[in-house]
């Protein structure tokens, strides 16, 4: 008898345990500085690297919010979004580390490719040029030549990994 009123007992605890924290997590919520409903929703295409889709979506706005007749409704409101979701940034690494493998590009090596498979990329060979693309997805392809042919190849490789893949 004792023992089902110490179990009683701690279940009423415990009861009250759990009523003070969800009191508590709800205000938190409620007081989130993130407030609304979720404006993006991803599609069937699956990201090729951590916060892809998220980044170009904010970085589309940024351009657009730009354009927008300054002080207006538009701009401040595309502007409060910008504000409230910070980019990634992965984007920007990888680019980075792009422009040191790319870096006095004198053809292709095993270094290099090690690199670029580390970033979730392939390089294809074929004939003449060399094809850069995310493993397992030929959709979007990069070609360069296997031998430069100046000395700005590496940044032209660059730019055409931006413009198609990254």
């Amino acid at each position: 008898m004792l023992a089902t009123i110490e179990v009683q007992d701690q279940l009423d605890k415990s009861k009250s345990d759990y009523h003070v924290l969800k009191l508590r997590f709800d205000d938190l919520q409620d007081n989130s500085s993130k407030q609304g409903s979720p404006i993006l929703i991803f599609g069937n295409e699956k990201e090729k690297f951590k916060g892809e889709i998220t980044d170009l979506v904010l970085d589309a706005l940024n351009d657009y919010a730009k354009s927008q007749q300054a002080n207006s409704r538009k701009q401040q409101l595309l502007n409060d979004v910008l504000e409230s979701n910070p980019m990634d940034g992965t984007r920007d690494r990888i680019i980075e580390e792009l422009k040191q493998v790319f870096s006095n590009y004198n053809g292709m090596t095993s270094n290099m490719k090690s690199s670029l498979r580390s970033m979730g990329l392939e390089v294809v060979e074929d004939g003449n040029h060399n094809h850069l693309q995310f493993i397992d997805d030929n959709r979007y392809m990069v070609a360069f030549a296997k031998t430069p042919s100046d000395r700005r190849v590496g940044a032209n490789i660059i730019r055409d990994i931006k413009a198609a893949i990254i």
